[in-house]
């Protein structure tokens, strides 16, 4: 048995520092050996495989799981951890835009704001319209209209349009949309895209060399979700007003002018709607791939967005 201080002099590779290792290049199995043995030479007690900026090889593709393989025996043989990373780059959950190719229902969602004094005409993307009297962002008056008729224009009052938008295609998502994290089923493609894929290639080395897998900034209000310009958004999903009225008891659609104006109920309106949020964000994204990491040996980690400030961590996840 080694003593305290011989611990301290040579400690296992689970006490020693872990970088995150940037694939941003064409991958070269003998380069990637190279860095692995240096590395180890350096102190370094395993690596976390992390797509970045300059990724020439195709992410996920065949060489990209060749070169997880390769790397992952010579950590094997250097008595090397070798963390798994969830994403090509970050945010998680789009598996470098594969997910997110596959269905509408996948992309983000926003419950966008439109006011407006034209005339109202129903569209089936109008979750809730409003006609109101606001003085900048305090809510004077406000009544809730039926979608389903059409209303004139207005001289003193406003409507207050609300819209569920799909997130337009983003350059960082590799030219498709930021992920609906709040849907399960968004998940679950994540996850048969990403963690049952490096399963089928290197699960034998799961709970071994490989301790975890690692998921970066997953989030709900990302910067790069574009709607119709000028309208303000909150996250949403399909099927959340039903999931916030199960939570909490009474129809969001009631009261949402309250969370985006000071109004008499803005206090409650926002605290339930962001507590609601936020279980439903952590109901489908998170216990999913704690769940699955855990039925399969590996340690879940990673971090969310922002953690640094309250009020914009909140905002975003």
């Amino acid at each position: 048995m080694k003593t305290l201080r011989e611990r301290f002099e040579n400690p296992a590779r689970e006490y020693r520092s872990m970088p995150f290792w940037g694939w941003n290049d064409e991958l070269d199995p003998k380069e990637m050996a190279s860095q692995i043995e240096s590395m180890k030479s350096h102190g370094m007690g395993g690596f976390f495989m992390h797509s970045r900026e300059g990724l020439e090889t195709a992410y996920m593709g065949p060489e990209w799981m060749e070169c997880v393989k390769i790397c992952v025996q010579k950590a094997k043989e250097e008595g090397l951890s070798a963390w798994l990373y969830d994403e090509d780059r970050w945010p998680s959950g789009t598996a470098g835009g594969q997910v997110t190719a596959e269905s509408e229902d996948f992309r983000a969602k926003g419950l966008t704001l439109e006011i407006s004094q034209r005339s109202f005409y129903p569209e089936p993307s109008v979750q809730a319209v409003f006609k109101a009297r606001i003085d900048g962002m305090n809510l004077l008056e406000c009544e809730r209209l039926r979608i389903t008729e059409t209303y004139p224009a207005l001289c003193e009052e406003v409507y207050l349009i609300f819209r569920m938008e799909t997130a337009a295609p983003s350059a960082w998502f590799n030219n498709e949309s930021p992920p609906d994290n709040l849907n399960p089923a968004t998940v679950q493609c994540f996850i048969q895209k990403t963690h049952e894929k490096y399963k089928s290639a290197v699960g034998q080395e799961f709970g071994k060399t490989i301790p975890g897998i690692f998921t970066d900034e997953p989030g709900l209000h990302d910067r790069n979700c574009h709607f119709t310009d000028y309208r303000g958004w909150l996250p949403w999903t399909r099927g959340f007003a039903e999931y916030f009225s199960e939570k909490r008891g009474y129809d969001i659609l009631d009261t949402v002018p309250h969370i985006f104006f000071h109004g008499a109920f803005s206090s409650k309106a926002r605290h339930d709607y962001w507590r609601t949020i936020t279980e439903r964000f952590s109901e489908a994204f998170t216990r999913q791939l704690y769940t699955w990491c855990e039925r399969n040996g590996l340690s879940s980690t990673g971090h969310f967005l922002w953690e640094g400030n309250l009020g914009v961590a909140t905002r975003v996840c």
